[in-house]
């Protein structure tokens, strides 16, 4: 199986997009994030990222996990 094909790289880009922006938006308040171009685009190309991703994750293993514990 390819690399990119694997359930769990997909996995892995879910945890590393969750991480990156739970760390980028550590110590921005709500008024500096809706301030930030930047910052808004940067989540907004995570959760796309994301979501790219769990809709490439085989149904067998959404069934098996449906909510995220």
């Amino acid at each position: 199986m390819a690399a990119a094909k694997n359930p769990l790289v997909r996995l892995y880009h879910i945890r590393d997009e969750i991480q990156g922006v739970t760390l980028t938006l550590a110590d921005v308040d709500f008024d500096s994030y809706a301030a930030s171009y930047s910052l808004k685009r940067t989540v907004e190309r995570a959760l796309h990222i994301i979501s790219e991703a769990v809709k490439a994750l085989p149904d067998d293993l959404l069934d098996r996990y449906p909510t995220p514990d």
